[in-house]
């Protein structure tokens, strides 16, 4: 072979298995990866009819009423009367109860929510509930007191 000359055949970068490798790895990536950020994606947003809402409900709450086994405070104001499903709603106690008024399913002005001990006297010291927009668990409003 004169030199400067190049080889009839030259050798390839990879051999075949190594390509035919890559390529199986990057299907599985896909597969184990992409579509479950994917899904993921469909089921949070597509699916959440209360996702993308800009103007978030306006809830007010009352003081609270204090019994030793539970505290109750109403819905003062609630604009507009969301479904109760549009909600979510963090308390570090026992239980919470919410009673609908209107007994149609919204939150609206007048429902009650009581929290209790789960039958056990709720403990001296400060609560606080906090009432989240279920989409994306941004805070509508917060309720705080002292036993």
């Amino acid at each position: 072979m004169p030199i400067g000359s190049q080889p009839a055949n030259p050798p390839s970068a990879r051999p075949p298995r190594e390509r035919t490798l890559l390529v199986i790895i990057a299907v599985l990536l896909a597969a184990l990866v992409i579509v479950p950020v994917a899904m993921t994606f469909v089921f949070v947003y597509a699916w959440n009819p209360y996702a993308g809402v800009q103007d978030l409900p306006i809830v007010l709450f009352s003081p609270v009423d204090q019994t030793p086994s539970a505290a109750t405070f109403r819905v003062a104001a609630a604009s507009p009367g969301w479904p109760a499903s549009a909600f979510a709603v963090d308390v570090e106690v026992g239980g919470i109860y919410w009673s609908d008024l209107g007994d149609e399913g919204n939150l609206n002005d007048g429902d009650n929510f009581r929290v209790t001990g789960d039958g056990l006297p709720l403990a001296s010291g400060s609560y606080t509930l906090y009432l989240l927009w279920a989409a994306d668990l941004a805070q509508i409003q917060i309720k705080s007191w002292l036993m």
